[in-house]
Protein backbone atom coordinates (compact mmCIF):
# COMPACT_ATOMS: atom_id res chain seq x y z
CA UNK A 1 0.00 0.00 0.00
CA UNK A 2 1.75 3.09 -1.41
CA UNK A 3 0.28 5.72 0.12
CA UNK A 4 -0.23 7.05 3.65
CA UNK A 5 -3.32 7.78 5.32
CA UNK A 6 -5.00 10.92 4.60
CA UNK A 7 -3.49 13.81 6.82
CA UNK A 8 -7.07 14.82 8.13
CA UNK A 9 -10.78 13.05 8.39
CA UNK A 10 -8.96 10.06 9.85
CA UNK A 11 -9.96 9.86 13.42
CA UNK A 12 -10.13 7.39 16.31
CA UNK A 13 -12.65 5.01 16.82
CA UNK A 14 -13.48 3.03 19.56
CA UNK A 15 -17.48 2.85 19.94
CA UNK A 16 -18.17 5.21 16.65
CA UNK A 17 -16.61 5.16 13.28
CA UNK A 18 -15.46 9.41 13.57
CA UNK A 19 -13.67 9.18 10.32
CA UNK A 20 -15.09 10.67 7.00
CA UNK A 21 -16.67 8.28 4.94
CA UNK A 22 -16.54 10.21 1.75
CA UNK A 23 -12.38 11.20 2.18
CA UNK A 24 -11.62 7.83 2.98
CA UNK A 25 -13.09 6.61 0.21
CA UNK A 26 -11.10 9.12 -1.98
CA UNK A 27 -7.89 7.97 -0.72
CA UNK A 28 -8.89 3.88 -1.41
CA UNK A 29 -9.13 5.36 -5.03
CA UNK A 30 -5.85 7.71 -4.74
CA UNK A 31 -4.21 4.32 -3.33
CA UNK A 32 -4.99 2.50 -6.78
CA UNK A 33 -4.56 4.15 -9.24
CA UNK A 34 -1.16 6.47 -8.44
CA UNK A 35 0.42 3.03 -6.99
CA UNK A 36 2.01 0.49 -8.94
CA UNK A 37 0.63 -2.27 -6.99
CA UNK A 38 -3.04 -3.71 -6.32
CA UNK A 39 -4.01 -2.56 -2.80
CA UNK A 40 -5.62 -5.52 -0.64
CA UNK A 41 -8.42 -5.30 1.91
CA UNK A 42 -6.32 -6.98 4.63
CA UNK A 43 -3.35 -4.16 3.94
CA UNK A 44 -5.99 -1.74 4.46
CA UNK A 45 -7.49 -2.85 7.59
CA UNK A 46 -3.84 -3.56 8.96
CA UNK A 47 -3.41 0.04 8.14
CA UNK A 48 -6.01 1.56 10.27
CA UNK A 49 -5.44 -0.91 13.30
CA UNK A 50 -1.49 -0.23 13.36
CA UNK A 51 -1.63 3.47 12.84
CA UNK A 52 -4.05 3.35 16.42
CA UNK A 53 -7.16 4.18 14.31
CA UNK A 54 -8.62 1.38 15.61
CA UNK A 55 -8.24 -0.94 18.09
CA UNK A 56 -10.34 -4.04 17.09
CA UNK A 57 -9.95 -5.60 14.19
CA UNK A 58 -13.61 -6.74 13.47
CA UNK A 59 -14.47 -3.11 13.89
CA UNK A 60 -11.78 -1.93 10.97
CA UNK A 61 -13.28 -4.38 9.25
CA UNK A 62 -17.07 -2.86 9.45
CA UNK A 63 -15.51 0.93 8.42
CA UNK A 64 -13.21 -1.03 5.58
CA UNK A 65 -16.64 -2.67 4.26
CA UNK A 66 -18.88 0.12 3.83
CA UNK A 67 -15.82 1.85 2.11
CA UNK A 68 -15.32 -1.16 -0.15
CA UNK A 69 -18.33 -1.55 -1.35
CA UNK A 70 -18.93 2.25 -2.61
CA UNK A 71 -15.37 2.10 -4.32
CA UNK A 72 -16.30 -0.72 -6.06
CA UNK A 73 -19.66 0.81 -7.40
CA UNK A 74 -17.39 3.50 -8.62
CA UNK A 75 -14.65 2.06 -10.47
CA UNK A 76 -17.09 -0.95 -11.97
CA UNK A 77 -19.64 2.90 -13.11
CA UNK A 78 -16.22 3.71 -14.94
CA UNK A 79 -14.49 0.43 -15.42
CA UNK A 80 -15.17 0.36 -19.35
CA UNK A 81 -12.13 3.33 -18.94
CA UNK A 82 -10.28 2.95 -15.85
CA UNK A 83 -9.36 -1.02 -16.30
CA UNK A 84 -9.65 -1.48 -13.10
CA UNK A 85 -9.91 -5.15 -11.55
CA UNK A 86 -12.53 -5.48 -8.21
CA UNK A 87 -12.65 -8.00 -5.97
CA UNK A 88 -13.87 -9.01 -2.56
CA UNK A 89 -10.24 -8.57 -1.68
CA UNK A 90 -8.05 -5.99 -3.78
CA UNK A 91 -8.41 -3.33 -6.18
CA UNK A 92 -5.64 -4.09 -8.81
CA UNK A 93 -5.51 -0.99 -11.83
CA UNK A 94 -4.16 -2.64 -14.77
CA UNK A 95 -3.45 0.50 -16.59
CA UNK A 96 -1.74 3.88 -15.33
CA UNK A 97 -3.10 6.95 -13.95
CA UNK A 98 -2.07 8.69 -17.60
CA UNK A 99 -4.34 6.32 -19.48
CA UNK A 100 -7.57 8.17 -17.90
CA UNK A 101 -6.07 11.55 -17.20
CA UNK A 102 -9.31 13.00 -16.76
CA UNK A 103 -10.45 10.97 -13.54
CA UNK A 104 -6.85 11.14 -12.49
CA UNK A 105 -7.01 14.56 -12.73
CA UNK A 106 -10.29 14.52 -10.20
CA UNK A 107 -9.05 12.19 -7.73
CA UNK A 108 -6.07 14.21 -7.48
CA UNK A 109 -7.93 17.15 -6.87
CA UNK A 110 -9.19 15.70 -3.89
CA UNK A 111 -5.75 14.88 -2.76
CA UNK A 112 -4.33 18.21 -3.17
CA UNK A 113 -7.48 19.60 -1.42
CA UNK A 114 -8.80 17.04 1.19
CA UNK A 115 -6.18 14.50 1.70
CA UNK A 116 -2.77 15.58 2.14
CA UNK A 117 -3.34 19.88 3.09
CA UNK A 118 -0.30 19.79 5.24
CA UNK A 119 1.69 18.52 2.29
CA UNK A 120 0.53 20.69 -0.42
CA UNK A 121 0.21 23.94 1.41
CA UNK A 122 0.69 26.91 -0.65
CA UNK A 123 3.93 27.44 0.79
CA UNK A 124 5.25 23.83 0.39
CA UNK A 125 3.69 23.61 -3.27
CA UNK A 126 2.25 26.85 -4.75
CA UNK A 127 -1.14 25.67 -6.67
CA UNK A 128 -2.15 28.37 -9.23
CA UNK A 129 -6.03 27.93 -9.19
CA UNK A 130 -6.33 29.72 -12.53
CA UNK A 131 -4.73 27.15 -14.04
CA UNK A 132 -6.59 23.81 -12.37
CA UNK A 133 -9.98 25.49 -13.14
CA UNK A 134 -8.92 26.26 -16.89
CA UNK A 135 -8.03 22.44 -16.77
CA UNK A 136 -11.22 20.96 -15.37
CA UNK A 137 -13.59 23.67 -17.82
CA UNK A 138 -11.90 21.85 -20.80
CA UNK A 139 -12.33 18.45 -19.20
CA UNK A 140 -15.98 19.66 -18.71
CA UNK A 141 -16.74 21.01 -22.06
CA UNK A 142 -15.00 17.65 -23.52
CA UNK A 143 -16.93 15.26 -21.54
CA UNK A 144 -20.54 17.13 -22.36
CA UNK A 145 -19.39 17.49 -26.11
CA UNK A 146 -19.22 13.49 -26.07
CA UNK A 147 -22.44 13.45 -23.83
CA UNK A 148 -24.44 15.48 -25.98
CA UNK A 149 -23.93 14.88 -29.38
CA UNK A 150 -25.10 17.34 -31.52
CA UNK A 151 -25.67 20.15 -28.97
CA UNK A 152 -23.17 23.32 -28.84
CA UNK A 153 -20.63 23.77 -25.58
CA UNK A 154 -18.59 26.22 -25.51
CA UNK A 155 -16.42 27.99 -23.10
CA UNK A 156 -17.72 31.32 -22.08
CA UNK A 157 -15.97 31.85 -18.62
CA UNK A 158 -12.92 34.39 -18.33
CA UNK A 159 -9.37 32.43 -17.70
CA UNK A 160 -5.94 33.28 -18.83
CA UNK A 161 -6.07 31.01 -22.00
CA UNK A 162 -9.55 32.22 -22.88
CA UNK A 163 -9.15 35.97 -21.87
CA UNK A 164 -12.80 36.76 -23.79
CA UNK A 165 -14.56 39.89 -22.08
CA UNK A 166 -17.85 39.85 -20.29
CA UNK A 167 -19.61 42.49 -22.75
CA UNK A 168 -18.26 40.41 -25.66
CA UNK A 169 -19.43 37.18 -24.47
CA UNK A 170 -23.01 38.37 -23.44
CA UNK A 171 -23.06 39.71 -27.06
CA UNK A 172 -22.03 36.55 -28.66
CA UNK A 173 -24.22 34.45 -26.25
CA UNK A 174 -27.61 37.13 -27.24
CA UNK A 175 -26.91 36.56 -30.95
CA UNK A 176 -26.34 32.69 -31.19
CA UNK A 177 -29.80 32.19 -28.59
CA UNK A 178 -31.40 34.75 -31.04
CA UNK A 179 -32.64 36.43 -27.67
CA UNK A 180 -32.49 40.66 -26.82
CA UNK A 181 -30.34 42.65 -24.55
CA UNK A 182 -31.86 42.65 -21.32
CA UNK A 183 -33.11 45.80 -19.49
CA UNK A 184 -30.26 46.01 -16.57
CA UNK A 185 -27.63 45.03 -19.18
CA UNK A 186 -25.58 47.42 -18.22
CA UNK A 187 -25.86 47.25 -14.55
CA UNK A 188 -23.83 43.62 -14.62
CA UNK A 189 -22.49 44.20 -17.78
CA UNK A 190 -19.47 47.16 -17.85
CA UNK A 191 -15.65 46.92 -18.92
CA UNK A 192 -14.17 45.30 -15.57
CA UNK A 193 -16.39 42.42 -15.41
CA UNK A 194 -15.10 39.37 -16.49
CA UNK A 195 -18.07 36.82 -16.07
CA UNK A 196 -20.98 35.89 -13.67
CA UNK A 197 -20.36 32.95 -12.72
CA UNK A 198 -20.85 31.70 -16.01
CA UNK A 199 -17.95 28.90 -17.71
CA UNK A 200 -20.10 26.81 -19.84
CA UNK A 201 -23.32 27.54 -22.34
CA UNK A 202 -24.77 24.45 -23.94
CA UNK A 203 -27.73 25.00 -26.62
CA UNK A 204 -29.77 22.65 -28.88
CA UNK A 205 -30.61 24.98 -31.88
CA UNK A 206 -33.15 24.69 -34.46
CA UNK A 207 -33.10 25.82 -38.21
CA UNK A 208 -35.86 28.45 -37.84
CA UNK A 209 -33.13 31.29 -36.16
CA UNK A 210 -35.72 32.01 -33.54
CA UNK A 211 -35.09 32.10 -29.90
CA UNK A 212 -36.87 29.51 -26.94
CA UNK A 213 -34.43 26.71 -27.46
CA UNK A 214 -33.21 24.15 -24.87
CA UNK A 215 -30.04 26.11 -22.58
CA UNK A 216 -28.30 25.00 -20.04
CA UNK A 217 -25.82 27.37 -18.45
CA UNK A 218 -23.07 25.52 -16.29
CA UNK A 219 -20.93 26.76 -13.89
CA UNK A 220 -17.36 24.64 -13.50
CA UNK A 221 -15.63 24.45 -9.98
CA UNK A 222 -12.49 22.66 -9.03
CA UNK A 223 -11.53 23.97 -6.02
CA UNK A 224 -12.77 23.78 -2.31
CA UNK A 225 -14.66 26.22 -2.56
CA UNK A 226 -17.56 24.62 -4.66
CA UNK A 227 -19.95 25.18 -1.98
CA UNK A 228 -19.87 28.36 -2.25
CA UNK A 229 -20.17 28.43 -5.97
CA UNK A 230 -23.50 25.89 -5.76
CA UNK A 231 -25.82 28.40 -6.67
CA UNK A 232 -24.27 30.22 -9.80
CA UNK A 233 -24.84 30.82 -12.51
CA UNK A 234 -27.04 33.53 -10.77
CA UNK A 235 -29.89 32.75 -13.52
CA UNK A 236 -31.83 35.94 -11.95
CA UNK A 237 -28.88 38.02 -12.65
CA UNK A 238 -28.57 36.39 -16.26
CA UNK A 239 -32.70 37.32 -16.94
CA UNK A 240 -31.66 40.58 -16.46
CA UNK A 241 -28.53 40.28 -18.36
CA UNK A 242 -30.22 38.79 -21.77
CA UNK A 243 -34.33 39.17 -21.47
CA UNK A 244 -34.69 34.96 -22.65
CA UNK A 245 -37.70 34.34 -24.29
CA UNK A 246 -37.79 30.78 -22.47
CA UNK A 247 -35.79 30.47 -19.34
CA UNK A 248 -32.50 28.78 -19.83
CA UNK A 249 -31.39 25.64 -17.12
CA UNK A 250 -28.58 25.55 -14.67
CA UNK A 251 -25.76 23.02 -14.32
CA UNK A 252 -22.81 22.46 -12.01
CA UNK A 253 -20.05 19.76 -12.64
CA UNK A 254 -17.30 19.75 -9.78
CA UNK A 255 -14.55 17.17 -9.84
CA UNK A 256 -15.33 14.99 -6.02
CA UNK A 257 -17.67 12.72 -4.97
CA UNK A 258 -20.63 11.39 -2.59
CA UNK A 259 -20.71 8.20 -0.22
CA UNK A 260 -24.62 8.24 -0.78
CA UNK A 261 -27.87 9.49 -2.00
CA UNK A 262 -28.56 11.42 0.46
CA UNK A 263 -25.74 13.80 0.29
CA UNK A 264 -26.49 14.16 -3.19
CA UNK A 265 -29.64 14.88 -3.01
CA UNK A 266 -29.35 17.90 -0.35
CA UNK A 267 -26.14 19.43 -2.62
CA UNK A 268 -28.51 19.52 -5.60
CA UNK A 269 -31.24 20.79 -4.06
CA UNK A 270 -28.66 24.01 -3.69
CA UNK A 271 -27.60 23.75 -7.55
CA UNK A 272 -31.45 23.84 -8.41
CA UNK A 273 -30.29 22.51 -12.03
CA UNK A 274 -28.64 19.68 -13.13
CA UNK A 275 -25.61 18.62 -11.34
CA UNK A 276 -22.27 16.63 -12.38
CA UNK A 277 -20.30 15.30 -9.95
CA UNK A 278 -17.32 13.27 -10.29
CA UNK A 279 -19.34 10.13 -11.63
CA UNK A 280 -21.73 12.16 -13.76
CA UNK A 281 -19.69 13.85 -15.31
CA UNK A 282 -17.27 11.05 -16.20
CA UNK A 283 -19.48 8.27 -16.69
CA UNK A 284 -19.04 8.42 -20.65
CA UNK A 285 -19.41 5.27 -23.19
CA UNK A 286 -17.87 6.88 -25.79
CA UNK A 287 -14.05 5.91 -26.43
CA UNK A 288 -11.71 8.80 -26.58
CA UNK A 289 -13.56 11.19 -25.84
CA UNK A 290 -10.87 13.53 -24.46
CA UNK A 291 -8.66 15.17 -27.07
CA UNK A 292 -5.04 14.17 -27.09
CA UNK A 293 -3.46 17.46 -26.66
CA UNK A 294 -5.85 18.56 -23.32
CA UNK A 295 -4.94 14.90 -22.19
CA UNK A 296 -1.37 15.68 -22.45
CA UNK A 297 -2.24 19.40 -20.91
CA UNK A 298 -3.51 17.23 -18.13
CA UNK A 299 -0.65 14.80 -17.79
CA UNK A 300 2.06 17.53 -17.70
CA UNK A 301 -0.04 19.97 -15.28
CA UNK A 302 -0.44 16.67 -12.31
CA UNK A 303 2.93 14.81 -12.82
CA UNK A 304 4.93 16.79 -10.45
CA UNK A 305 1.77 16.97 -7.43
CA UNK A 306 1.43 12.96 -8.23
CA UNK A 307 5.15 12.64 -7.42
CA UNK A 308 4.66 14.44 -4.42
CA UNK A 309 1.72 12.83 -2.79
CA UNK A 310 3.01 11.34 0.57
CA UNK A 311 4.04 7.99 0.30
CA UNK A 312 4.71 4.87 2.51
CA UNK A 313 8.75 4.63 2.62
Amino acid sequence: MALKLPEQGISYSVKEHNSRLDLFCDWLEASVIFSDEPLYRSDVVDSLTENGIYLEQDFANAFVDDAWAIVERRFRRLGHTLGIETDALSFTATKKWTDYPAYSFCVLLSCLGYLYPKSFNKDKFPIVYGVQGSIFEKICHAALTARYPGWVVKRVGWAADNPVKLKDCVNEITAELFEREGAERELWVDSHANEIGLDLLMYSSFDDNWPCMPVMMIQCASGKDWINKRRTPDLNIWSKVISFNSPPSKGFAMPYGFVDDSDFRKNALMVQGIFFDRYRLLDIKVKNWLPDNIGQEVIGWMTPYVVAIPRLP
